[in-house]
């Protein structure tokens, strides 16, 4: 048995449901039965051989109790829970009912119940039969799956935080056995201990509980035709209830990834026309072990460690017109080699209390090392003879460390409290090793603290209010900055009926600016264009205000939202033509930054069809500037028919703006179509065509006082390009697979100034 919410568990009373057919049929088949206090599902389960099901650990308070069948008459009771208690369940059988050749029936997988912050979801029994999770879950309206990148995303695109009964789990979704999932909630207004960390959404997987030992292993390799970008990796996670070990072993490569570019640009004294190729060569590594346990029922633990290796290069050549006084030709080569290395060691421990309240400590530390070379020469006149030759060469380190802690309790079902902490350090050293020698050194402690309280109204609305603060303490160099901010949220969650909900959301928070925004040294090897950061920046601070209304009726899901989102200090690009006549390219806190979203999104889902699509339109404003619109569209759908899944899907953005300027989209910004053959449950073939229609193309305009520049960009690796991809599965004894507690999760992304 799973307790399924994050509710108080104290040990105390049980709950003994014996489940029985009226007519003397036995056990009513498929019949699930489900505990709630208010909208908020306790527990869900089916009935064991005999019919009955124990739920233990259920505090005293009100309840109802829920048996569902297909063909059967809902089973609805109210209780008021002081003691163990036995309840006896007969389920009246009911006539299909024919209504000119229709049959009206139920089905468990097409009820969605609303919870405090979101939907819960069932899959159907041909769902469950599946042996990939990530087909199984397409079933559900509201997710976007996919099989080929074992990736799931909201139908709005947005990346959720997967957890599994409730707790973190970073070995993913892909060792889980369809099977065994009893339910999934999809949470898209976070509560405070994940939206302060910018989480947009969460999907909760709940699983069975699991006694003995299992094995999980799996291999997948994808390669482009011709070749140029693919991978290999491979997956195992053995384990019984008390000790699990997870890993995984990846290598990828980029291959001859071909960029063609068209520049036309004018300052004060020159004009330059150019066009040039680029081609990109490089690898990555990674490796990753992770060991969880659970030495007690109240006690978990996870211990991590994390590598990743990454080397690039890419070569360029351009030719052009330079128009100072006479036309000049000129030539030009470079490359630029990059190198890097991140790794990751953490550690995490839970405790559950006999109350239920719980707390979380974790702590990780990230070590990261990068060394980036740039090198052009140029060749001007006729004979294009060597006139200059630019160098920049860096060798930069990134130490960081944090520590957290949280304390949350539950006061029944229709209160909650948590309290929590953070403190992270970081400190970078930014190098350029080439003549002259120059150091930048930067470093960041932050601390943060937060309180947040939530109460449910009337039995459908949920009011939840956090409040707490930031501080920030930056040393750029010589120039020392202190920020200390106000950290809140308030929310309204209203779910109005089994079908509609409202929601209306605030958030105050702020943002420091990145190692490359403040980095001083230029990293530009162009002798009219230097690109550089700025120490001094300071962070910025915002609030958004999201709109959102959802109605859905089985397997449709209807979407529409507003959002209003304001900046402060914001950090935006910027630029000045200097005493030399080249333009400074670097960033300054602008002012302000304001969007406006409508967006609307349709999805509609079974467990062999799938189809959504999202459209979103949005008004732009920075500072004293006009407001500028801009607009998207996407959609995305599969068939699986036998051992044959098709795949199609495309995005497409008209542009998106700078302060300076805007990007415009020519043509669809990806698509793609692709078919998988299943040889057997645990293994297949897919092939996909990515981007059918045609390669993908930008034009991007800048325009700051007397600078003016076009770039036209053709990237050749993201046109007509088909891949193939090889997946086998290897599961032992997972039907016996543990429950997977929260684990922890590397955020390092590393030290780049390019």
């Amino acid at each position: 048995m799973m307790i399924l919410s994050a509710v108080d568990i104290a040990a105390g009373n049980r709950i003994a449901v014996m489940v029985q057919s009226a007519n003397g049929d036995g056990i009513p088949p498929g019949v699930v039965v489900t505990l709630l206090a208010g909208d908020s599902i306790v527990y869900v389960s089916e009935p064991g051989r005999n019919g009955t099901v124990l739920i233990d650990s259920v505090s005293s308070g009100k309840y109802v109790l829920e048996a569902d069948a297909l063909g059967y008459d809902l089973y609805r009771k109210d209780l008021q829970v002081a003691g163990d208690m036995n309840i006896h369940v007969s389920m009246t059988e009911v006539a299909t009912t024919l209504l000119d050749e229709v049959t009206v029936s139920a089905d468990k997988s097409e009820l969605v119940t609303r919870t405090a912050n979101g939907q819960m979801f069932y899959l159907s029994k041909k769902a469950r039969r599946m042996s990939n999770p990530f087909f199984a879950l397409r079933e559900i309206p509201i997710l976007i799956s996919d099989p080929s990148t074992s990736s799931v995303t909201t139908i709005d695109g947005v990346q959720p935080l997967i957890l599994i009964n409730g707790n973190r789990v970073n070995s993913g979704i892909a060792p889980v056995m369809p099977s065994e999932i009893e339910s999934v909630e999809v949470i898209t207004n976070p509560s405070a201990r994940y939206s302060k960390d910018g989480i947009q959404a969460v999907v909760n997987i709940k699983l069975k509980e699991k006694r003995a030992p299992y094995q999980w292993y799996e291999l997948a390799t994808r390669h482009e035709i011709p070749l140029s970008d693919g991978f290999g990796v491979g997956y195992f996670e053995v384990g019984n209830p008390r000790i699990s070990l997870y890993g995984r072993a990846a290598v990828d490569y980029k291959y001859h990834q071909d960029s063609h570019t068209e520049s036309a640009s004018e300052d004060v004294g020159y004009k330059r026309r150019y066009a040039g190729d680029t081609r990109l060569n490089g690898g990555n590594v990674l490796g990753e072990l992770l060991l969880k346990g659970n030495p007690t029922e109240r006690d978990y633990y996870a211990v991590q460690i994390y590598y990743t290796g990454d080397r690039t290069k890419s070569t360029r050549t351009t030719e052009g017109i330079l128009d100072t006084d006479n036309d000049i030709k000129y030539r030009s080569s470079g490359y630029d080699r990059n190198r890097s290395h991140i790794l990751t060691a953490g550690a995490y421990y839970k405790r559950t209390f006999d109350n239920g309240d719980d707390l979380e400590l974790m702590m990780n530390y990230n070590y990261n090392r990068n060394k980036l070379t740039s090198d052009e020469t140029y060749g001007y006149g006729t004979q294009y003879n060597t006139d200059k030759v630019y160098t920049r060469m860096f060798d930069n380190t990134r130490n960081s460390a944090s520590v957290s802690a949280e304390y949350n309790k539950e006061f029944g079902y229709t209160r909650f409290l948590g309290a929590g902490a953070r403190v992270s350090l970081s400190d970078d050293r930014v190098e350029h090793v080439h003549d002259p020698y120059s150091l930048f050194r930067h470093r960041r402690l932050y601390h943060n603290a937060y309180i947040s309280w939530a109460q449910n109204f009337w039995g459908r609305v949920w009011l939840s209010v956090s409040a707490g603060y930031s501080v920030t303490w930056l040393k750029a160099d010589i120039h020392i900055n202190h920020y200390a901010r106000f950290l809140g949220t308030a929310r309204i969650n209203w779910n109005i009926n089994n079908n509609n909900s409202l929601s209306v959301y605030y958030q105050q928070n702020n943002t420091s600016p990145q190692v490359s925004q403040l980095n001083p040294f230029d990293t530009s090897t162009d002798p009219l264009v230097i690109n550089r950061g700025n120490p001094y920046l300071r962070p910025e601070n915002y609030f958004q205000i999201p709109v959102k209304y959802t109605f859905n009726y089985r397997r449709l899901y209807v979407s529409p939202s507003f959002t209003y989102c304001r900046y402060s200090h914001n950090i935006s690009s910027s630029g000045y033509t200097d005493d030399e006549g080249r333009y400074v390219s670097t960033y300054v806190n602008s002012g302000t930054y304001a969007y406006r979203t409508v967006s609307a999104t349709v999805g509609y889902s079974r467990s062999t069809f799938n189809v959504s699509v999202t459209g979103k339109w949005s008004d732009i404003k920075y500072s004293t500037l006009p407001w500028r619109d801009q607009y998207s569209i996407s959609a995305n759908a599969s068939y699986k028919i036998g051992k044959i899944f098709v795949l199609a899907d495309m995005y497409y953005t008209n542009r998106s703006w700078d302060r300076l300027g805007h990007t415009d989209n020519i043509g669809l910004s990806s698509s793609g179509i692709q078919l998988n053959y299943f040889f057997t449950d645990d293994f297949y073939v897919a092939a996909r065509l990515q981007n059918f229609t045609g390669d993908v193309r930008t034009r991007t305009y800048v325009r700051n006082g007397t600078y003016t520049s076009v770039l036209e960009s053709v990237n050749k690796e993201s046109g007509l390009r088909p891949w193939i991809l090889v997946r086998y599965t290897f599961r032992k004894n997972q039907k016996q697979k543990i429950r997977l507690e929260k684990v922890l999760e590397s955020t390092e992304k590393g030290i780049y100034l390019k």
